[in-house]
């Protein structure tokens, strides 16, 4: 069973968890870039 994970940091991106995953039990290298496109302000939905 996988246990919950403990990042060190305070973003997370839930959609790329699983990819994580599969990555990590697979032993395969894994890279990933995000960059941020909205804005968690008065105007977001």
């Amino acid at each position: 069973m996988i246990s919950a994970p403990e990042p060190a940091c305070d973003l997370v991106d839930m959609e790329l968890y699983a990819l994580t995953m599969i990555a990590k039990r697979e032993h395969i290298p894994l890279k990933y870039f995000n960059f941020i496109s909205d804005n968690a302000d008065d105007s977001s939905h």
